[in-house]
């Protein structure tokens, strides 16, 4: 930027500069001095009105590298849904500002206040709002695109939201009349395929996205099981970054799947080739025609391991049927021998 402060033919003080290509003049300073102390401000206005910045600092372009770093520290179903936000919410209030613009803190205060007051979110969106910039605020002191003084006002004015703790829903155990009524439902239209995806969920006890991502070189006919190593997302795209590290297992397939998976050709391509939506789609329609409650894919896979709880004999069991499931020892304790506590109650205290 090439700095100039000159006179006109009226006397009267007036900046004339060249910024990133574009002329800028500014006129109306009685005194030298005047045009000097008010340059940088000024020019900043300029900047502002004609949409000139400086290409490093603007909001789009450190969301650019702000994503980079972020893709390394999150799964990227999170990142996705930070995307949302930034790319969405937030976009709309910083397009083209630089950051220096963006972290002024009467601004922030009026951004929080609006986020607070606005009756169109949940509390549950809110306090992401809140969450999502607060990381991309703490990126931006990290890289020192704003100073310490600055992050610590931040912090004052965007201050956590509390979110009361929806109570758990109970997933609820599937009868096996009821597995019967819909597998019945789907056998009436020959829709083999889904009677198998069905069947595989139920009897193995996959996640939906877990599903959903099985290739035919994840089916071991040999030994008789299935690798999970991969899932499908919401979005359509397949990664190989499970829920968790337990989650990475072998499941023994059941002779009735079995003899189902022996007549396919199994190839390379995905085994279900159904979107998280067309599946639930379909088993809701053919619950309906079973006259059966309208049960998620989810609880598929709570009857599965409540099932294997059920047939838990000793303690060393338990370890195998977590694996199996693919949730830690714990977990599977609090979570589905839990459920039997009534049955057990019965049959110690009997």
């Amino acid at each position: 930027m090439n700095k100039g402060i000159y006179k006109d033919n009226k006397g009267r003080w007036y900046i004339h500069t060249t910024i990133k290509g574009k002329t800028c003049t500014i006129r109306g300073y009685a005194t030298k001095r005047e045009a000097e102390e008010n340059y940088t401000f000024a020019v900043e206005k300029w900047k502002r009105e004609h949409n000139v910045f400086d290409v490093a600092d603007t909001y789009e372009c450190v969301l650019e590298d702000y994503y980079i770093y972020r893709s390394k520290l999150v799964r990227q179903e999170s990142l996705r849904k930070d995307k949302t936000q930034l790319n969405g919410y937030f976009h709309t209030l910083f397009a083209g500002d630089v950051i220096k613009n963006i972290f002024v803190k009467k601004r922030l205060e009026i951004i929080y206040s609006n986020i607070v007051s606005n009756d169109n979110f949940s509390n549950e969106k809110k306090s992401r709002l809140v969450i999502v910039f607060k990381e991309f605020a703490k990126y931006c002191h990290m890289v020192r695109l704003i100073s310490e003084d600055i992050y610590k006002d931040f912090l004052m004015v965007f201050l956590p939201i509390k979110v009361s703790r929806q109570p758990n829903k109970s997933k609820r155990y599937i009868p096996q009349s009821h597995i019967n009524a819909i597998l019945n439902e789907i056998n009436k239209v020959n829709d083999n395929l889904f009677y198998l995806a069905f069947s595989v969920a139920y009897s193995s006890g996959l996640r939906i996205s877990e599903l959903l991502g099985l290739y035919g070189e994840d089916i071991d006919l040999e030994n008789k099981k299935i690798k999970v190593q991969r899932q499908l997302l919401t979005n359509g795209t397949i990664t190989t970054t499970l829920k968790t590290s337990n989650s990475y297992r072998e499941i023994p397939i059941s002779q009735i799947v079995y003899n189902r998976l022996k007549s396919l050709v199994l190839s390379g391509n995905r085994l279900f080739n159904y979107s998280h939506t067309t599946f639930k789609r379909k088993l809701a329609y053919y619950e309906k025609q079973a006259g059966v409650p309208n049960y998620s894919a989810h609880e598929l896979r709570h009857t599965f391991c409540t099932n294997l709880a059920s047939k838990v004999t000793n303690i060393s069991e338990v370890t195998y049927c977590a694996k199996v499931s693919g949730h830690t020892v714990s977990m599977f304790l609090n979570t589905y021998c839990r459920s039997l506590d009534k049955e057990l109650e019965g049959k110690f205290f009997n």
